[in-house]
């Protein structure tokens, strides 16, 4: 008998759910990390455009020099993408995903023992990372994942993996904070402060980190019939500069603020509806997979012969 997929908060009748995979994938891709069509990457175009040829052409086959040489661009991009994966901290975060699923708790209480552990060993042993690559790899050419390889690899990109996630974590109340005193119709304005030098270059990477989106999405939840003006949003600059400058190295400032103007890293932000979309996916089928194929084990050892 087939394990009940129906997630704990299913109603009867209704249709199966897949087990709780429903943690955003955007952790992993930051996160950098959002469905809907893509532009191919050049390697997938290649792939296509062969495909077609295969069913197309008169002889009904391609060179095999072709379909090996499309092949190896396709290795070549989930490798590269692998590797960007890695250095940027996105596959550290999946250990998050991972204990959710094979620790047992209340929610997942139902998955036997054997599925967990079969779910925790293929994930340790890279196989998850490899259905993320291959997810990642689709969106970007091998130009892309090199410049964002060039710049995790880099010791202020190194650092950065650190140090952003813990200035984004310490705005979050800040924000907070600034968006209650909205309430009172706007914050007591003073005379405005000159920044330094420092300051500026600071206020350009929280701009460039969408943490100003990010607070004015926010009020506008809060107070959708009243929007926030610039004097508001300067203030909350004064207030994050501080939180920022806590955790980003001086030389460190400009370097992350140009990675993230770059084009790399604007499409990386651009295209993660997309990929988180695609992602949860591609994290939901191999999910079950992993199950499908334990009870097939099981089956197979419940027909074998007792001697």
């Amino acid at each position: 008998m087939g394990i009940d997929r129906r997630s704990a908060d299913a109603e009867p009748g209704q249709p199966m759910k897949l087990l709780p995979f429903a943690i955003s994938m955007a952790a992993i891709l930051s996160a950098c990390a959002t469905g809907g069509a893509h532009a191919p990457s050049a390697a997938a175009k290649q792939a296509t455009e062969g495909s077609a040829l295969v069913s197309g052409s008169v002889s009904g086959s391609v060179s095999g020099s072709g379909q090996e040489q499309s092949r190896q661009e396709n290795r070549v991009l989930r490798e590269k993408a692998s590797r960007m994966l890695t250095l940027s901290g996105r596959v550290a975060a999946t250990s998050v995903l991972c204990e959710s699923l094979t620790t047992k708790t209340s929610r997942n209480a139902a998955i036997p023992l054997d599925m967990r552990s079969a779910l925790r060993s293929r994930w340790e042993g890279g196989e998850f990372l490899e259905v993320v690559a291959e997810v990642v790899a689709r969106h970007f050419t091998e130009g892309e994942l090199d410049a964002a390889i060039r710049f995790y690899a880099s010791p202020a990109g190194r650092r950065q993996v650190v140090s952003e996630p813990a200035a984004m974590a310490d705005a979050v109340p800040v924000i907070q904070r600034w968006a209650l005193r909205l309430a009172d119709d706007g914050l007591a304005q003073g005379m405005p402060k000159e920044p330094t030098e420092a300051e500026i270059v600071i206020r350009s990477l929280i701009e460039v980190t969408g943490t100003i989106d990010f607070a004015r999405q926010r009020a506008a939840l809060m107070y959708p019939e009243r929007p926030v003006n610039d004097a508001e949003v300067d203030s909350l600059v004064d207030q994050l500069t501080p939180v920022f400058a806590q955790h980003f190295q001086s030389e460190d400032v400009a370097v992350v603020t140009r990675w993230h103007q770059s084009t790399t890293a604007r499409k990386l932000s651009r295209e993660m509806p997309k990929l988180s979309a695609e992602l949860h996916r591609a994290g939901q089928a191999w999910v079950n997979k992993v199950f499908d194929e334990v009870e097939a084990k099981r089956g197979s050892a419940a027909d074998e012969p007792v001697e």
